[in-house]
């Protein structure tokens, strides 16, 4: 007895676009997650930044301010605070406007992990069906001493990325992401600042409360230049690393075909 699969596998263009889009998603919100959430990226580089010289706080007055801000910028509390430090309202609201920014990158990361997670699922779902398929018709082949009895299995229709030329989609999203951290690369090794300030100026359309004025945020004194250039690396190497990943996956991994594939849809 051989069992007969009712799979049918449809190809479609239209998800794969949209795992595209979430393998960018995931990149570009990942990357940008990882420096926001490991604070030892900052609590371990308080002394080699000066930051205690430069703000006169200790280096536990730091933490704890460091803490209280990115607490709240991260979602965890909702009252703005800096340890002892004082601040003025802009400040505050410039903080505010960080915190909407973060836990968007947060909702994001979320749902493109979600896409790609049930993307995956459904590969595994796919294989193993196959491979159960594959069993069965040996097993019932053996006990009819080679002859062949047709048995369904059940029946199941499932999309799957059709493949963009010749290679898979997290190729296109690791190019693509690849392409945008060379230019963000380039552009923050020729000026820093600029880029710095062009970034702000995108983020925070039509505001200046993110110029702080140290005497009313003495905040800004342990949130140095050359930590956020930490930051950017920190995010350029993620992006590039993320890149290679999915571009080699995309390269090497075929989508799974049957012969009950219909082709397109």
């Amino acid at each position: 007895m051989t069992s007969e699969s009712n799979l049918t596998v449809r190809q479609s263009y239209l998800w794969a676009i949209v795992l595209v889009i979430a393998g960018l998603a995931f990149i570009l919100s990942f990357s940008i997650a990882a420096p926001i959430l490991i604070r030892p990226l900052y609590t371990l580089r308080i002394d080699s930044m000066h930051l205690t010289q430069m703000s006169g706080l200790t280096k536990d007055q730091i933490k704890e301010a460091y803490n209280e801000v990115l607490d709240y910028c991260i979602g965890r509390t909702d009252t703005f605070s800096a340890g002892i430090l004082p601040y003025s309202q802009s400040g505050a609201s410039h903080f505010a406007d960080c915190r909407r920014l973060f836990i968007l990158d947060f909702q994001v990361l979320a749902v493109s992990a979600a896409l790609l997670l049930i993307n995956g699922l459904v590969r595994l779902f796919m294989n193993r069906r196959k491979r159960l398929a594959a069993d069965s018709n040996a097993i019932g082949s053996n006990a009819n001493g080679g002859s062949a009895v047709g048995c369904k299995v059940g029946r199941a229709n499932i999309y799957q990325p059709s493949r963009l030329g010749s290679m898979g989609w997290p190729f296109y999203s690791g190019l693509i992401m690849l392409i945008l951290a060379a230019l963000l690369g380039i552009c923050s090794a020729i000026d820093f600042e600029r880029l710095f300030l062009f970034l702000h100026g995108v983020l925070f359309p039509g505001k200046t409360n993110w110029v702080f004025d140290p005497d009313t945020d003495p905040v800004i004194n342990i949130l140095p230049e050359e930590f956020f250039l930490q930051c950017m690396i920190v995010i350029a190497v993620l992006l590039v690393g993320l890149s290679i990943v999915f571009m080699l996956t995309g390269r090497t991994k075929k989508d799974v075909v049957t012969k009950d594939s219909p082709g397109e849809s």
